[in-house]
């Protein structure tokens, strides 16, 4: 069992010298809890400004467990680009064959990338409210579960994927898993 002391007349005490002593996993651990949190946070704030601005095309009670779960599964991996407006901008070129060809790849194969899931995820939201909109006006009731699996189901479960390698990946990283140093990687 890992030896934790603290030591308040030594210089450098507190604790984070103390989490020295612990281990690479705990410490993992006990960072990755703290980015949580403060990313639970964040995305708080985040989804009570969409709130207090009332937009219904990601507030509304159909889009708004939708809204949560794109946002915290964001934050679940690290690494990505946003290209989001790529797929977006390709979608105007409805006379093209060829570009929404490439337009229906790039968005199965963008969804590796979390900042895509994210933010494609909320453009499809406002589409989709938008379109519930109209029916609206002309007195007819349209609903799409957002959790289905060709709305916003595939990029929640990539990020959720993502998420999960990601973290494996940090901790194999963590432990010089990937240096051959002929030393066991993993602690006793």
């Amino acid at each position: 069992m890992p030896r934790c002391t603290l030591r308040k007349e030594e210089p450098g005490g507190g604790l984070w010298a103390a989490l020295k002593d612990i281990g690479p996993f705990l410490r993992y651990m006990e960072s990755e809890f703290n980015i949580k949190v403060n990313y639970s946070l964040s995305t708080a704030m985040v989804v009570g400004i969409f709130m207090a601005f009332d937009k219904k095309c990601y507030t509304s009670p159909t889009n708004l467990p939708a809204l949560v779960a794109l946002l915290l599964l964001y934050g679940a991996p690290s690494i990505g680009i946003n290209t989001s407006a790529i797929t977006f901008i390709l979608e105007l070129f409805e006379n093209n064959r060829w570009l929404l060809t490439l337009k229906e790849w790039l968005k199965k194969g963008l969804l590796v990338l979390p900042h895509f899931c994210l933010g494609r995820g909320l453009i499809d939201m406002a589409m989709n409210q938008a379109v519930t909109d109209v029916y609206a006006r002309f007195g007819e009731e349209y609903t799409m579960d957002p959790f289905r699996w060709d709305f916003l189901g595939k990029n929640l479960t990539f990020m959720a994927v993502e998420g999960c390698v990601y973290f494996l990946l940090n901790l194999l990283i963590q432990y010089r898993f990937f240096l051959t140093t002929g030393e066991d990687h993993w602690p006793p």
